[in-house]
């Protein structure tokens, strides 16, 4: 039995193109890096003596500047080639990285993040879309794919940490030095890959889609009701960084930090090692019903706080909140590439990581207000809410595109 659950691992591994492996493993190296700027609080008001407020202020920045450069990395990869866009990312994060040696002022430091917020975004947009595109009309390939990006970022998060703990030591300077050294370096070995700068192959060809004219018809739909979904489920996401934390350390006071950090770093480790496997056992079936079932138990997951009397029950929330999360994502991105236009597939995914970034910006002050205002349980609830409703939309859409399936069937 343990040697049939290792192959079923390692196949879930296998069959993705050379190719995307490249730009897995580039995603990989640019998370590392990436995941420096939720350290950077710490340097703007230990090192450089600014407000807390001030850092909020400006890490908003970096945050609307993602916003920005989710929908225009995705934008631009329909009239240029992708691969360029995620040197151009690349180069500019470590042009940023650079700045951040001189910088001192809040004004600069506030524009200076709001560029490394568009480079970093949209490098992580272009850079997908530069995968799909390696997958040909193999949605299972994709799907994979996808799978291994989301658990190579959690990877190079942790990694991050790794790298800030054992650098920002000897000080930030040198954790900006090294960092944009590296990305100088990453930029101008993906730049010696030129067969991937042919503007006269960029075109996106033709995927096979099942029911193409119903398609057609509805893709606009389905990709607005699900970035809907995807904005009510990151504002739910992005409690983990905010209100979540100060929850479970207000509830289990007797377990010092050692609770807090458990459930936090249980989230990635279930991902990286369950994010493929689970995700592709389910990819045979209808993918907008599992998008909502991710969203559910995410909804679940957070609700399940409110009862959470015993640590144990705490960890339960966070394993079913962690498998929606694995589900939701991968699915709700598929969902999103598949239905956007033949010309307009980048345009469709840029507006996906924006909403994203657009709800973890919104998120924490939103929950925060609450949190205050209500308690904490009122957060889960509505987290709940949110599930459940998130799970109506996708039953709606299934059950729409049933009927306009078997109408064209029967026309």
């Amino acid at each position: 039995m343990i040697s049939t659950l290792c192959k079923y691992y390692l196949n879930s591994f296998k069959g993705i193109p050379q190719r995307c492996w490249q730009g897995i493993s580039l995603n990989l190296i640019a998370s590392v890096f990436s995941g420096i700027c939720f350290f950077l609080s710490i340097y703007f008001v230990q090192d450089l003596h600014l407000t807390i407020a001030q850092a909020g202020i400006i890490l908003s920045c970096y945050g609307v500047g993602r916003v920005v450069g989710g929908y225009g990395g995705g934008k631009l990869s329909d009239n240029i080639p992708p691969r360029l866009i995620s040197i151009v990312g690349l180069l500019l994060q470590a042009i940023c990285f650079f700045f951040l040696l001189k910088l001192t002022s809040f004004a600069s430091l506030c524009v200076n993040l709001f560029i490394l917020g568009i480079a970093n975004y949209g490098f992580i947009t272009s850079n997908n879309l530069w995968v799909f595109k390696q997958c040909q009309n193999s949605e299972v390939e994709k799907l994979k794919s996808i799978n291994l990006i989301y658990t190579t970022s959690n990877i190079g998060l942790g990694l991050s940490a790794l790298f800030v703990g054992q650098v920002a030591g000897y000080g930030f300077h040198n954790l900006f030095l090294i960092s944009g050294i590296c990305l100088s370096v990453l930029a101008f070995i993906t730049f010696l890959d030129k067969s991937q700068l042919n503007f006269s192959v960029i075109k996106t060809q033709i995927e096979n889609f099942n029911h193409d004219q119903i398609i057609s018809k509805n893709h606009n739909q389905i990709i607005a009701l699900i970035l809907v979904c995807l904005f009510l489920i990151s504002l739910v996401v992005s409690q983990r960084n905010t209100t979540y934390l100060i929850y479970i350390h207000d509830s289990f006071k007797h377990l010092n930090f050692t609770g807090v950090s458990l459930v936090f770093a249980l989230n990635p480790i279930l991902i990286i090692f369950f994010q493929s496997p689970l995700v592709t056992s389910i990819s045979g079936f209808n993918k907008i019903l599992w998008v909502g079932i991710g969203a559910l138990l995410m909804g679940i997951g957070m609700c399940l706080l409110a009862f959470a009397n015993i640590f144990f029950w705490a960890i339960i929330s966070c394993v079913i909140y962690t498998v929606g999360e694995m589900i939701f994502f991968s699915l709700a991105q598929i969902v999103i590439y598949q239905q956007g236009r033949v010309d307009k597939k980048g345009s469709s995914f840029g507006l996906f990581k924006s909403v994203y970034a657009l709800s973890c910006v919104l998120g924490p002050s939103l929950g925060g207000y609450i949190y205050h205002s209500f308690g904490g349980n009122m957060v889960w609830y509505l987290s709940g809410l949110v599930g459940i409703i998130c799970m109506g939309i996708c039953v709606y859409l299934t059950l729409h595109n049933e009927h306009n399936a078997k109408n064209c069937l029967s026309s």
